[in-house]
């Protein structure tokens, strides 16, 4: 998203809502520029509750980080994380969900070993 006649401004309640689609799972050196300030300020407030730094959660096991101090050089793979005022989401983390027959495995493994810690004592 970009605002090139006016600024954006956030007003600290401001909330951010973004799903991956189509099963994307991103890499954790993908950057998604988000907004893109046109004009030279900078963000004063954050999106409710996500301040500099703070991960956000996609679901599905999939979070990164926020910056909202990132260069985007209008080209694909030209933009920096620091040195600019638009924000960005980075250092993604993708922990995959236990389906049904995994979780079973771990609760078996699991009184397995609990089995074994009692008959020890």
């Amino acid at each position: 998203m970009t605002n090139a006649a006016g600024s954006i401004n956030l007003d600290g309640t401001t909330a951010i809502t973004l799903r991956l689609q189509g099963g994307y799972i991103p890499q954790s050196s993908d950057i998604f520029f988000v907004l893109n300030r046109a004009d030279s300020g900078t963000f004063t407030t954050s999106f409710a509750g996500t301040a500099e730094g703070s991960t956000i959660n996609f679901g599905n096991g999939v979070t990164a980080q926020i910056t909202y101090l990132a260069n985007w050089n209008f080209g694909a793979g030209t933009g920096a994380l620091t040195g600019g005022n638009d924000v960005a989401l980075y250092n993604f983390s993708v922990v995959p969900e236990l389906g049904p027959a995994s979780a079973l495995f771990v609760g078996f493994g699991s009184l397995v070993g609990l089995q074994r810690f009692r008959r020890r004592k």
